[in-house]
């Protein structure tokens, strides 16, 4: 059985594919996305190994989920997509960009560091991603902030089921550890690294890192915004995703990072 992939939106439309970070949530995180995308792009919402719709799919490594989601491109989309990756599926968007860049047509990666920490810095994000998976709390949505009425039901909330302990532990790490390997060839596609402002100095710090190893590589910050700010600040996230996907602009409210350069 192979990743369960949520499909909405035009058939014709412009293919984007988005990975979900670190949550029993899921592929619902994307829910103020799909709202609104799936008017003019073709919507392809993954849920990764071992979260819902994927639960019975074993989570291997980050490489290895990189290449189940690639197969999901050339046997359904049958072309490049573009890639929208937060967190966890941050990680996952560059590697999948990384060892397969012709199935790329622009990707973006939303708060994933690149650098080294401390232990000390290592045991407090690892702590932070287990208790991410130790709630059922669902990730605000945009109806939420506006006060309409909460989507989850009995059953929805159901689709949050726990992920596996074991399973947890084995993303967590990947993520703590996540780096890219040095090398002065640059990986021919168009990466746009963006984080919210008061993310960890880790992730804002690796902005510009990460995207000089892409031959197209920008980097970007949202002011005044968490990790979860494709919930926070919809209608400039989904901005983002259309102009980036479909030609590599951005909107002007995004920001340069010139105060987190090393």
């Amino acid at each position: 059985m192979g990743l369960y992939v949520a499909e909405s939106g035009l058939a014709e439309g412009c293919p984007v594919v988005f990975l979900h970070g670190a949550s029993p949530d899921g592929g619902r995180i994307w829910r103020p996305q799909v709202r609104d995308l799936s008017s003019d792009m073709r919507c392809y919402v993954v849920d990764l190994p071992g979260h819902t719709g994927s639960s019975t799919v074993a989570w291997t490594s980050l490489n290895d989920t990189a290449d189940q989601v690639a197969e999901f491109i050339r046997n359904k989309i049958g072309g490049p997509a573009g890639i929208v990756g937060l967190s966890l599926g941050g990680c996952v968007a560059i590697r999948l960009a990384m060892r397969n860049p012709e199935l790329v047509t622009s990707a973006i990666a939303s708060g994933v560091s690149i650098l080294p920490a401390s232990f000390s810095a290592r045991v407090w994000q690892r702590g932070q991603l287990v208790a991410r998976y130790s709630s059922f709390t669902s990730s605000p949505t945009a109806g939420e902030h506006d006060g309409e009425a909460a989507e989850d039901d009995a059953g929805s909330r159901a689709w949050s089921r726990p992920v596996p302990r074991q399973v947890v532990m084995k993303i967590v790490s990947e993520i703590v550890n996540f780096d890219l390997p040095d090398g002065r060839k640059k990986i021919d596609c168009a990466m746009l690294a963006v984080a919210g402002e008061h993310e960890n100095r880790l992730v804002l710090r690796s902005l510009r890192p990460l995207a000089g190893h892409f031959a197209a590589g920008r980097a970007k910050y949202v002011p005044d915004a968490s990790q979860h700010w494709n919930a926070e600040r919809p209608e400039l996230f989904n901005a983002m995703v259309r102009s980036w996907v479909i030609d590599q602009r951005l909107p002007p409210k995004l920001r340069d990072p010139e105060q987190w350069a090393q």
